[in-house]
């Protein structure tokens, strides 16, 4: 347990530094790069969340055997078999992806960006240094999942802070002072991405050659039932993988073809700012899924739902007060943290719903934890591709038609009705009887009582819009904390954590 917080803090501090870092320098880089420019960048996000897929889950299959073998040492030998597969698979595949970036990026300039002042060449060139980072730091998703799986996240999180100074805060001061440009900013990525994954090459070696040296027991060899067992698996998590670029990315590509790039540019700030949420959840999962997936294989499965409930009281505690402030103050937090009053006019609404529709998301993505932790994915499948076939073809016409705020109101009802129609059917299966005590006492009570701060600040009819960006940040940073405070109080997994601390406290006291 004292190695399972320590990991969920180190992933905390170093995700939390990495949404300050990136959250603090967007508005640095619209402002002294142009808001087309920035536009660029969402692009680049958007390709290389789209080039994720190609990894179809092979890469959380493999995260998932590291745990396995990190639990028992002698599948070594079905480790290694798997490990070697599927660097094969992503090194071909990452030469493959530059060449196609390197020949297609003219195309992509002139058919598909809508820039009115960066040149086309410029942002052909652009093109072409981002299908190599995007490969960099793919075949990063590699050897990170296994870092993950040997639960080596303090390593990580020291990693993710140095990689992210590097990326966000370091080419900053260049671009203040000596006006290197968009192009230069991607240089440095390009650069960035390179060292972080020789690091997390050498550290895989590294852990490997001491793992080899410590195995126990029997080893367990790569037959065909093993193999059989990881493709199965490795199959519903690829289709999954797919599945989500596909509900998370669609609507960003479309937009990247419909709106200007000035305009997209916009979007991928509110974007980037309701993405904050995605942020949060991250460090937990990373460090509870090994853990699940250990105390799952040993089947004890009271100790598994006891840690379903608690992760998923703790994920709603969490994101709650954040979705308040993204949601309810929307033009506020867009404000205090751009300062431009016509940005965030325009953005308020896509903050807002974007928000909604990542909590809701995030708090359905608990579920997906269980399942993983028991290797039966079936019925997250099922619900992700039925939840494609309504998204993709709604999310293309309201994107079409009502811009940004059409396509951030689908997302934010697809995922409504997955969180609401889908996982008590999940339940059902997996856990009869849960669905009760999981929707109103670890997620129903924790929402109901964050609601009391906000309705206070709507009866005082505080006029935040009227208010400096000073005052407006401290306002919304007042309705957060007292939000956070409501939540931990009416979680009864909080109280008891915060009774039991006392009761510690209180004893060393007594002792001394």
């Amino acid at each position: 347990m004292a190695k399972l917080r320590r990991n969920v803090i180190a992933n905390y501090i170093s995700q939390i530094y990495a949404a300050l870092a990136g959250i603090l320098s967007v508005p640095v880089y619209a402002k002294y790069l142009g808001i087309e420019a920035f536009g660029v960048i969402g692009f680049y996000i958007t390709l290389q969340a789209w080039f994720q897929a190609l990894d179809v889950g092979l890469s959380t299959t493999l995260s998932r055997e590291s745990s396995l073998y990190n639990a028992d040492h002698s599948r070594q030998s079905v480790f290694t078999r798997v490990k070697s597969l599927l660097e094969r698979f992503f090194f071909g595949t990452a030469v493959c992806a530059i060449a196609i970036f390197l020949f297609g990026a003219e195309w992509i300039s002139i058919n598909w960006i809508k820039a009115n002042q960066i040149p086309t060449s410029t942002i052909e060139l652009i093109l072409q240094l981002m299908g190599i980072i995007i490969a960099f730091r793919w075949l990063s998703c590699l050897y990170r999942g296994m870092v993950i799986g040997f639960e080596l996240q303090v390593w990580l999180a020291k990693l993710n802070i140095t990689v992210t100074t590097a990326r966000f805060l370091v080419p900053i001061p260049f671009i203040i002072y000596f006006d290197v440009g968009l192009v230069f900013y991607f240089y440095m990525q390009l650069a960035v991405a390179v060292a972080e994954f020789l690091l997390l090459y050498l550290k895989i070696r590294l852990q490997l050659k001491v793992m080899q040296t410590t195995q126990n027991g029997p080893a367990i060899l790569a037959d065909q039932t093993e193999f059989q067992r990881i493709l199965k698996f490795a199959y519903g998590v690829a289709t999954t993988s797919v599945i989500w670029v596909i509900l998370t990315q669609t609507d960003k590509i479309v937009l990247s073809k419909v709106l200007p790039l000035d305009e997209f540019g916009r979007f991928s700030m509110a974007v980037t700012l309701a993405n904050g949420i995605n942020l949060i959840t991250g460090p937990i999962m990373m460090a509870i899924l090994p853990r699940m997936t250990g105390v799952a294989s040993m089947g004890d499965n009271s100790a598994l739902m006891q840690m379903y409930r608690r992760l998923t009281q703790f994920v709603v505690t969490i994101l709650a007060p954040v979705m308040t402030v993204l949601t309810f103050t929307a033009y506020s937090t867009m404000y205090a943290w751009t300062g431009d009053m016509d940005l965030s006019k325009n953005t308020a609404l896509i903050l807002a719903l974007y928000a909604a529709g990542n909590t809701v998301m995030s708090i359905g993505s608990v579920a997906y934890a269980l399942q993983y932790s028991l290797g039966h994915i079936r019925m997250h499948v099922i619900g992700n591709i039925m939840s494609a076939l309504i998204y993709v073809p709604a999310v293309i016409f309201a994107a079409i038609n009502y811009g940004a705020v059409g396509a951030a109101s689908v997302w934010l009802i697809v995922n409504s009705m997955y969180l609401l129609l889908w996982i008590p059917r999940i339940h059902s299966k997996l856990i009869p009887n849960l669905n009760r005590p999981w929707f109103v006492s670890d997620i129903g009570q924790i929402l109901i009582a964050c609601c009391f701060p906000v309705a206070l600040f709507l009866w005082l009819q505080t006029g935040f819009h009227q208010l400096s960006r000073a005052a407006n940040f401290g306002a919304i940073l007042a309705l957060g904390l007292s939000s956070l405070v409501c939540c931990v109080l009416a979680s009864t997994s909080s109280r008891g954590f915060i009774k039991e601390l006392g009761m510690r406290v209180f004893r060393n006291s007594s002792a001394n």
